[in-house]
This record gives structure tokens, C-alpha cells and sequence, in this order.
């Protein structure tokens, strides 16, 4: 049963403050959230040790997350990494690759239900919820984004370069946004559609041994260092499959399916709704309907993804 949940402010509160010099297991624990939020290579060692290196990492996260910069990781800085230390929880700490086909699919359908309910949309603005409206500005002064911190970590898990623009966005993208634009000028603006992104997400946080983004496949042949294969014609798509439709209408959506029943598809969604939210569309989809706007099936190629 995976287990996951977003830190308290009483346990932020609580975290100590740490600075140069410090040790301990919450060093580690910095230092494991700092190689999730920052796309810096060679990453930290976790050693516990609060070190030259660990304190630039820190400066750099301050920085992005328009905190004051001053390397003392106390209650704001601590919250700031907080999803971080969510998925690491469930991915570097708790998750280790399931047995088989079988639970790994059902991890993953347990991955992606949970993820709906704890980050999907409610419509409150904050800059202390962490339920995600991609196209909403919690702080027009800090311009922090609505849920801006835990798609950060979605993307960074998944092995996006520059996840830290998920954290703000700007009043041009805003203004965008209440307009027609097309994905080019979305991209150009803001951060790019996040729907398969977060499909790769869901896969690291269920153990899978997925390498990276982009999830690397080849429609019509499989190469050794591929993780994903597209099913053929006569396969029928199983719970924790990726879907993709119009994929060359532009819209090139993907979703992760939790159901099937008859045909019909339950899926939870990133990147969808009205404000790039997580969605979960009970029959949303059917198998034929998939196929017939341009689309696919991607199932996991078990023995490259499990260990």
C-alpha cells in the first residue's frame, strides 16, 4: 500500500535550522531534496554533511524560489522543499521496484488516484495549497504559481531540464492564457504541456526504472534502450498503460489508465482541465475513440523497467 502526503506546517516548523556545518540525518534529507529540486550536475553526496557544495546548492534554491539567500535552510526554505521531500519519500526512501507486472500496475493506478487526490484542483488560491492550476498566479507580487512548488517536483523527478520555471509565471504568460495561443508560443512563454510528464512521474513514483524524460520509444520498432513499447493492433491496453491521443494533431495528450471496463477508460490526467490541473476522467476515453483521433497505447517493457 503506497503512502504518501505533504508536510505539515507544524513539521516544517519543527524541522531544524540547518547551516554550514551542520550533520546529521536531516542533512541527508536536505541534500536528497536539493538533488530533486535542482537540475545541477554532479549532484550532492549524500553524506550528511553540510558542506561548501551543499551550501551552493542551497544559495541556488533560495534563489529560484525567491527566498532571501542566505544559506540557512530554516521554516521557509524547509517549506519551499517540502514536495520535494514528499516524492522522495515514496521514491528514494520508501519505494523499492515491485515483484512483477501485476503489482507494478497496481502501484501504479494506486500512484496515480493518490496523486489526483492530494494535488488536484479546489479552487483556492494560495500559496500555501499545494493543489496545482498551472495557469494561475498565487502572488502577483512573488508571481508564484498555483501549485508551482509540487509541479516543480513533478517535473524534476521526471527528469525535466529547468523544472524551477514551473515555481513562477510571468504576467505575459498570464495574459496568454485568457487568449488563443498556440503550443509553440506556450512554450516560448511559459513551461511546456506536462501531460506525459507527469505519466513519466507517476511511473519513478510507483518504482519503475524509467531513465528519463522524454519516455523513449519508437512506434515501429523497439530498440534495445527503450523502456515503453507501442501495443500492437490486438493488444488490449491494462490499468497502468499510457495512453496518447492525436498524436499528430499537436495536441499529443497522454494519460495514465487506472480502469477499464467494456472498452471504457478511467484515466488520471496531467496537464488537463480548464487551468492545467490533474484530472481524473471516469469513461473518458474508450479503446476505439483512442485509435481513431490518432492514437496509441504504450505499455512498459517489464524486464528493462523492474529490478
Amino acid at each position: 500500500m503506497i503512502t504518501s502526503r505533504s508536510m505539515t506546517r507544524v513539521e516544517v516548523m519543527n524541522k531544524p535550522l540547518l547551516r554550514f556545518g551542520s550533520r546529521g540525518a536531516d542533512v541527508i534529507l536536505l541534500q536528497q531534496a536539493l538533488n530533486a529540486a535542482l537540475v545541477i550536475k554532479p549532484e550532492l553526496e549524500t553524506d550528511g554533511i553540510f558542506g561548501s557544495k551543499t551550501n551552493a546548492h542551497v544559495h541556488q534554491f533560495q534563489g529560484n524560489s525567491h527566498l532571501s539567500v542566505d544559506g540557512i535552510v530554516g521554516p521557509l526554505t524547509w517549506g519551499a522543499l517540502a514536495p520535494f521531500i514528499d516524492g522522495l519519500t515514496t521514491l528514494v526512501t520508501k519505494i523499492v521496484s515491485p515483484a512483477d507486472e501485476m503489482a507494478a500496475r497496481q502501484r501504479i493506478v494506486a500512484t496515480a488516484n493518490l496523486l489526483n487526490e492530494q494535488f488536484k484542483w479546489d479552487g483556492k488560491i494560495s500559496e500555501t495549497n499545494p493543489r496545482i492550476a498551472g495557469k494561475y498566479c498565487c502572488n502577483p507580487k512573488t508571481r508564484l504559481r498555483q501549485g508551482g512548488a509540487q509541479l516543480t517536483a513533478i517535473f524534476s523527478i521526471a527528469g525535466v531540464a529547468n523544472a524551477q520555471k514551473c515555481l513562477t509565471i510571468s504576467r505575459e504568460a498570464e495574459l496568454m492564457y485568457q487568449r488563443k495561443y498556440t503550443a509553440r508560443e506556450r512554450n516560448a512563454k511559459d513551461i511546456v504541456s506536462w501531460c506525459g510528464i507527469f505519466a513519466a512521474y507517476v511511473y519513478k513514483i510507483a518504482g519503475l526504472k524509467i531513465s528519463g524524460w522524454p519516455l523513449k520509444y519508437y512506434l515501429f520498432s523497439v530498440k534495445p534502450e527503450d523502456q515503453l513499447r507501442v501495443l500492437g493492433g490486438k493488444e488490449i491496453p491494462k490499468i497502468g498503460d499510457i495512453g496518447v491521443i492525436d498524436a499528430r494533431g499537436g495536441r499529443n495528450h497522454h494519460f495514465v489508465i487506472v480502469g477499464i471496463s467494456n472498452s471504457l477508460i478511467t484515466s488520471v490526467d496531467g496537464n488537463a482541465g480548464l487551468y492545467m490541473e490533474i484530472v481524473k476522467k471516469i469513461n473518458g476515453y474508450t479503446v476505439d475513440g483512442v485509435k481513431k483521433h490518432d492514437g496509441y497505447f504504450l505499455t512498459p517493457i517489464w524486464d528493462r523497467v523492474l529490478t
